[in-house]
C-alpha cells in the first residue's frame, strides 16, 4: 500500500527554537532516500519554510498555509490552490474594518504571490513579523485599508497582542459558514494569530488532493497543535508530540517525544523498515546505459527489476550481484569476455573498451 509520512512544521518537526535539528535532517534524508514518501503540511509559506527545510531532499509536493495551496518545494510551482471570492473577501473587509483592526493579506498581483498590509497601523506582533521577512520580494505595504484587498486573495491573517481582540472577529466570520478561521497563539512569542481562508481549506481537505494527485493510499501524521486536528480526521496513523495540546493527544493513535527530542525523526528511523517504498515513475532515473549494454545480453531480466529499484547505485549492486551469481559469459556488442574470478572487472572493462571505441578514441588500457 503507498504510505505518505507527513508532519507538521512549527512544535513538532522543527525544535522550539524554530530550528530544523541536524539529526532530524539527516534521519529523514535517509528515509527519503530509502523510498519513504516524506512530506510537509505548515501555516507558513513556502518562502518561510524554506528558509528551515531547505537542506530536506523532499520529492513530493508541500502543503502551505493551512492547506490553502499546495506547492512543489524545489521549483515553487502551484499545484493547487483554494483562493477566496468577490463575496467572501467583501464580508473579510467589512468585518475587520468595522472591528479597527489591519490584517495582512496574501493574494497575487499579476501572477505574483504579495503580502499587502496597511503602513503606519502595524501592531507589535505584526512589526515582528515584518522584520523577521525583511528582503522578502512578496512584502507590499499599501497607504489605506481600500488598497488592501485586491488581486486574488487567498489567506488573511490578523496578529494582536491580546486574544479578546480578535474573538469576536472569529466568531462573526465563522457565522457566515463561508469562511474557516483559527484562531491561537503564536508558539514563538506571545501574540495570537487569526487566520481566515475559504471555508473549505483544511489540511484535511489539501492531504485528499495530495493523495489524488500522488496515489497515494494511506497517511501517516504528525502534529502538535489544534490545526493539526483535520489532519489527524483524516490519517490512518496518527501521532502527536509530547509538548502537543490535550485536545490533539487525546484523538492520537500515541504520543511521541516531544519536538526538541526530535520526536518524529526517532519514530521514523525506529519504523522505516515496516513503511512501504514506493516512488513515482517520472522519479525514477534512467537505467545507465553501459549496464543497459551487458543487460540485453546477459541478464534479460535486468530492465524489469530495474524498474523496482529506486536509484542507479541499487540498479549496479543488483547487477554485480547477479552476475557474481550467474557466472555465464556475456558478449558486450562484438566483445566477448569470460568472467573473471572476482566476477565483475572483466564485464566493466569489456564495457569501457566498446564505449571508447565507439566514440573513435582509444580505450585505456589497452
Amino acid at each position: 500500500m503507498k504510505t505518505m509520512v507527513i508532519s507538521d512544521l512549527d512544535g513538532t518537526l522543527l525544535h522550539s527554537d524554530a530550528r530544523l535539528s541536524d539529526f532530524t535532517v539527516q534521519a529523514i534524508n535517509s528515509v527519503i532516500a530509502r523510498g519513504v514518501n516524506f512530506t510537509y503540511a505548515t501555516a507558513r509559506s513556502l518562502n518561510s519554510s524554506l528558509t528551515l527545510t531547505h537542506r530536506l531532499a523532499l520529492r513530493l509536493p508541500v502543503i502551505t498555509y493551512n492547506g490553502a495551496c499546495i506547492k512543489h518545494p524545489s521549483t515553487g510551482e502551484i499545484i493547487e490552490i483554494q483562493s477566496l471570492d468577490e463575496a467572501q473577501v467583501a464580508l473579510i473587509a467589512q468585518t475587520l474594518h468595522g472591528c479597527g483592526i489591519h490584517p495582512l493579506v496574501y493574494t497575487f498581483l499579476d501572477g505574483e504571490e504579495k503580502v499587502l498590509w496597511v503602513r503606519g497601523a502595524e501592531s507589535e506582533g505584526m512589526m515582528h513579523y515584518l522584520d523577521s521577512r525583511d528582503g522578502d520580494e512578496r512584502m507590499l505595504p499599501v497607504d489605506s485599508f481600500d488598497d488592501l484587498f485586491c488581486g486574488e486573495v487567498f489567506y488573511v491573517t490578523c496578529i494582536e497582542d491580546e486574544q479578546e481582540t480578535l474573538l469576536p472577529v472569529r466568531d462573526m466570520l465563522m457565522g457566515s459558514d463561508a469562511l474557516n478561521c483559527i484562531l491561537q497563539r503564536e508558539i514563538y512569542r506571545p501574540e495570537y494569530w487569526l487566520e481566515i481562508m475559504d471555508y473549505r481549506v483544511s489540511k484535511a481537505h489539501a492531504i485528499d488532493d495530495l493523495m489524488r494527485l500522488t496515489g497515494m493510499e494511506k497517511i501517516i501524521a504528525f502534529g502538535d497543535s489544534i490545526n493539526d486536528a483535520p489532519l489527524f480526521d483524516v490519517a490512518d496513523e496518527c501521532y502527536a508530540v509530547e509538548n502537543a495540546v490535550d485536545a490533539l493527544k487525546r484523538v492520537a493513535d500515541d504520543v511521541i517525544e516531544s519536538n526538541d527530542e526530535d520526536g518524529v525523526a526517532k519514530w521514523l528511523m525506529e519504523n522505516c523498515n515496516r513503511l512501504p517504498r514506493w516512488a513515482p515513475a517520472h522519479r525514477r532515473p534512467p537505467p545507465c546505459p553501459a549496464l543497459t549494454i551487458i543487460a540485453s545480453f546477459c541478464l534479460p531480466d535486468y530492465l524489469d527489476c530495474y524498474n523496482d529499484c529506486f536509484t542507479q547505485k541499487q540498479g549496479r549492486r543488483f547487477l554485480r550481484r547477479s552476475v557474481r551469481r550467474s557466472r555465464r559469459t556475456a558478449v558486450c556488442a562484438r566483445w566477448q569476455c569470460r568472467p573473471a574470478k572476482r566476477g565483475f572487472p572483466r564485464w566493466r572493462s569489456a564495457v569501457r573498451r566498446h564505449c571508447q571505441r565507439k566514440r573513435g578514441g582509444r580505450p585505456r588500457g589497452d
